[in-house]
């Protein structure tokens, strides 16, 4: 099972990175063909628009889960949403990877894999860099970088589909007064300096502003993939979701993806 949170949005004007999700992947889980699972994906956190010097700051991307069956022994398995990219002159947020901080909170990035997971869910976003510049988003899951000066961390890269995919990278900070910004991780996450956005479907955490009237990017959404036997023959709901099968020669197993909530059917 591979669990991607959405994004963390940046921060406006001289504002920070957003983190990038948390990212956690598990195997070995249990699921029985008279069971029905409930899949939730997160949704990646709004940018930071202003005036305010508390509106300038992102918000926070959501989780993403797997509930239900005989997953974890009846229970949730959760990876979280990354944390805030900073306004100007703030304080990062915490989550699943955390979001940067903007000068003068030098050392105020958010802490990654929060709360804590072994392996790690994310790294950690950075602080402000002097003079007058923002920190980058820290990058999600077991391999991520933590966020460094106005560069977001890289996030992790999986092969549960059979291809090698990056996810969950960090949103890069910034300068104030300048759309030069700093760059976004690999896996989906938004380059600084001029409010874009992070990737759906990967997490990636949203790049800050600059000049003082640029919103920070929204983060990127998550997405859920599970993976099953090839003889696995459930159902998945709603159709936005599929199920295909991977492509050899990693066994042609099951690929089971979500990209919006949903359920996934036994059979």
């Amino acid at each position: 099972v591979l669990l991607v949170a959405g994004g963390g949005g940046g921060g406006k004007g001289k504002g920070a990175g957003g983190g990038g999700c948390g990212m956690r992947i598990l195997t070995g889980e249990t699921f029985l063909s008279n069971e029905t699972l409930t899949v939730t994906v997160g949704a990646g956190g709004a940018g930071g628009v202003g005036p305010s010097p508390s509106a300038r700051s992102g918000a926070a991307g959501t989780n993403s889960s797997v509930t239900g069956g005989s997953i974890s022994n009846s229970g949730t398995i959760t990876s979280h949403g990354g944390g805030i990219g900073a306004g100007d002159s703030s304080t990062g947020g915490d989550g699943g990877a955390g979001g940067g901080a903007s000068y003068p909170q030098t050392t105020g990035g958010g802490s990654g894999n929060t709360p804590p997971f072994s392996p790690p869910q994310g790294g950690d976003g950075a602080g402000g860099p002097p003079p007058n510049q923002a920190g980058g988003g820290g990058g999600g899951g077991p391999s991520a970088n933590n966020g460094s000066n106005r560069n977001a961390g890289n996030g992790s890269p999986s092969t549960i589909t059979g291809t090698d995919t990056t996810y969950a990278g960090g949103g890069g900070g910034s300068t104030q007064n300048s759309t030069s910004g700093g760059t976004g991780g690999t896996g989906g996450g938004a380059a600084g300096g001029n409010g874009a956005a992070g990737t759906d479907a990967l997490g990636g955490g949203g790049g800050s502003g600059g000049p003082y009237f640029v919103n920070g990017g929204s983060g990127g959404t998550g997405v859920v993939i599970i993976r099953a036997p090839a003889d696995f023959a459930g159902t998945i709901s709603p159709g936005t979701n599929t199920i295909t099968t991977s492509p050899g020669p990693d066994g042609a197993a099951k690929i089971c993806t979500f990209t919006v909530s949903g359920e996934l059917v036994g059979g």
